[in-house]
């Protein structure tokens, strides 16, 4: 290739550098083909649109935060990531949990029949409250083991502090469960490491004595 066929050839290459960034960079495209899987069309729709702008490229037109919303609030949404994701299944308590609660269930039985025992209860399931800024200070807190009476009632509460429990912010969070466990006449066991099943049956005798609830009308 000669140099003046070079230069000739030369400014319709510029020309189709220049009309190939625009196309990319400056028009709107569709969203992407991948947004929803494509085994799904009918029950997730066609997809989100995206905007197409400089280093941008392919940024949703909604923020994050109105994105989770809207994930959280459409079921649909929320079916197509459970059907994108791993599950693995793994222990409902850990070693120490376990142990309290099958500590608790034995001393239960030597104290009454008339009891049943739950493991991780969330507190918001237990009572409920008119000021809803209290009932969301405690609603998914969980409690290490509710002692239920015959009627579905929590009748006590109990709470292991083992030797790695006080860290962080574990005080105040102690502090809230209490605090809820009082205003609603549930009375809590606390329980340290080391403590002795004898002990755990008196509490147990002493707790179900005092949140004795009445039958339900």
């Amino acid at each position: 290739m000669t140099a003046s066929t070079l230069t000739d050839v030369l400014p319709y290459l510029l020309g189709a550098v220049v009309f190939l960034f625009v196309l990319k960079h400056l028009i709107p495209g569709k969203a992407a083909s991948n947004e929803y899987p494509r085994q799904y069309p009918r029950a997730y729709g066609s997809g989100r649109k995206f905007i197409w702008f400089g280093k941008n490229e392919g940024r949703r037109s909604r923020s994050r935060k109105e994105e989770a919303a809207v994930d959280r609030d459409n079921p649909n949404r929320q079916i197509r990531h459970i059907l994108n994701a791993d599950f693995v299944r793994q222990p409902f308590m850990n070693r120490e949990e376990y142990a309290v609660y099958m500590a608790t269930r034995d001393a239960l039985r030597s104290v009454s029949n008339r009891y049943h025992v739950f493991p991780q209860a969330p507190m918001g399931e237990l009572f409920k409250s008119r000021c809803q800024v209290a009932f969301k200070a405690i609603n998914t807190k969980r409690l290490d083991v509710v002692i239920v009476d015959a009627w579905g009632r929590a009748a006590a509460a109990v709470e292991y502090h083992g030797g790695g429990h006080f860290q962080g912010n574990a005080i105040q969070r102690d502090r809230i469960k209490k605090c809820a466990l009082e205003r609603a006449g549930i009375p809590l066991i606390e329980l340290y490491e080391g403590f002795e099943r004898g002990d755990l049956e008196q509490q147990l005798r002493a707790a179900l004595k005092a949140g004795a609830a009445p039958a339900a009308e």
